[in-house]
């Protein structure tokens, strides 16, 4: 497992400090009889007879050698040792009159009873927990990250149960996140702009602009995420945040155009204009009295602050563009039609004003208008005439019938006629 786990690329191959091949190669290399009598000598590597032989074993190869004084901090006993005053007590066995730091005895006149003393000593402490330290070579992403972590995860997996061996680092905690991040963040904006999307349905009350207003709100998320890549931020546990907040905010400048042009008549173009001119300078006002907000925001320091800022200006600035100048554009070209109630309400206000007029002029009567007879056309021409001879008015002609009815005089002298002549 140690040979498969240093041949990864992500972990440094030099990095791989392992006890357990120090330790085997501590045994296949000691000259210590009293050592060999307790490991099987034929084997390769030479192991310990059993288990009881290899704690008793590791104890003067962890605390007495120079090797394996590296590993102290990588293996636990379930108690430690004491360090007494050889007087051949269990628990009590001075370690340095026994095992020198080559491994070997330091005093071979030792007795019988205190070599088992010694053993019995040794093998009464027992592994509990070990690690083997390692590192990572330089990663260069997120996504190579979490795939070495998952990679050093399979070795350790092809021979030990995660109960009994895993890997881990204090990175790890970040590159689960990372690991998890992508798959968050798209679940989280889906179900925040399904919620959008049905209230500003809901709202709004017209599927047309409903879907254009949605438009423009997924325009401008798309735009923010391609710029967050030229700005240096990367996905991760705060621009995911503020992504998900950026789908609130982005909505609010594309829903009052929207709407306001659902209340207006006349042609697309005069109802995008008259949007516009209504409604646009309160969505301008909105969004730079949000934007001074954290305009302060921009000297920070902090890696919080600095993507709230900058995050949030891009949405600002692309929620401003797509609301007051895409979404009018669009609703100019293929908007609905208004409310009913907007029609409705601009019949009412026409058939009022008529009435109010009416009430304003008592000589203004409709019934009148409809029984009053037309006068004779002759009539009409014979009174014109007569005034026209009394210096009061000139003859006008009411209808063309009039006009080939009696037709010009001719002024020579030898015309016998009843009228003056006309010019």
């Amino acid at each position: 497992m140690v040979k498969d786990f240093a041949s990864e690329p992500s972990v440094k191959t030099s990095s791989v400090d392992s006890w357990l091949e120090n330790y085997l190669e501590w045994l296949s290399n000691t000259k210590c009889p009293w050592i060999k009598s307790h490991i099987d000598t034929s084997a390769d590597p030479r192991l310990p007879l059993d288990e009881r032989r290899f704690n008793m074993l590791l104890t003067p190869f962890v605390y007495m050698t120079a090797v394996g004084r590296r590993h102290i901090r990588n293996v636990n006993f379930n108690e430690t040792i004491t360090f007494g005053d050889g007087n051949g007590t269990d628990g009590d066995f001075n370690l340095t009159n026994v095992i020198s730091s080559s491994g070997n005895l330091s005093n071979p006149n030792l007795t019988t009873p205190d070599i088992l003393d010694m053993e019995r000593d040794f093998a009464a402490r027992y592994l509990t927990s070990t690690r083997i330290p390692f590192e990572f070579v330089n990663l260069e992403s997120s996504t190579v990250s979490v795939e070495a972590m998952d990679d050093t995860r399979k070795v350790v997996g092809n021979y030990f149960t995660d109960d009994e061996v895993f890997p881990f680092s204090r990175s790890f905690e970040n590159w689960e996140t990372d690991k998890i991040i992508q798959m968050e963040l798209y679940r989280n904006m889906a179900l925040a702009f399904g919620c959008v999307v049905v209230l500003t349905l809901f709202l709004i009350a017209d599927i047309g602009t409903c879907l254009l207003v949605s438009f423009c709100v997924l325009s401008t998320l798309v735009e923010v995420a391609g710029l967050m890549y030229f700005w240096n931020l990367s996905i991760d546990t705060v621009t995911c945040i503020q992504l998900v907040l950026a789908i609130g905010l982005a909505v609010d400048y594309s829903a009052h155009i929207g709407h306001t042009f659902m209340t207006v008549t006349g042609t697309r173009n005069e109802r995008a204009m008259k949007t516009l001119a209504d409604i646009g300078p309160a969505v301008f006002n909105g969004g730079f009295s949000t934007l001074l907000a954290f305009m302060l925001l921009a000297s920070s320091d902090s890696y919080v602050f600095d993507v709230f800022f900058k995050v949030n200006l891009l949405v600002v600035l692309l929620g401003m563009w797509n609301g007051m100048v895409l979404l009018p554009v669009l609703l100019s070209l293929i908007g609905p039609a208004p409310y009913l109630s907007t029609l409705n309400t601009r019949r009412t206000s026409s058939i009022t004003k008529i009435s109010n007029l009416a009430a304003d002029n008592d000589t203004f009567q409709p019934d009148d208008v409809m029984e009053k007879p037309v006068p004779d056309a002759n009539e009409t021409n014979k009174e014109s005439l007569h005034d026209a001879e009394n210096g009061m008015m000139p003859p006008q002609y009411d209808t063309v019938a009039d006009r080939s009815d009696k037709p010009l005089t001719d002024s020579s002298p030898n015309q016998d006629n009843d009228l003056p002549a006309v010019v």
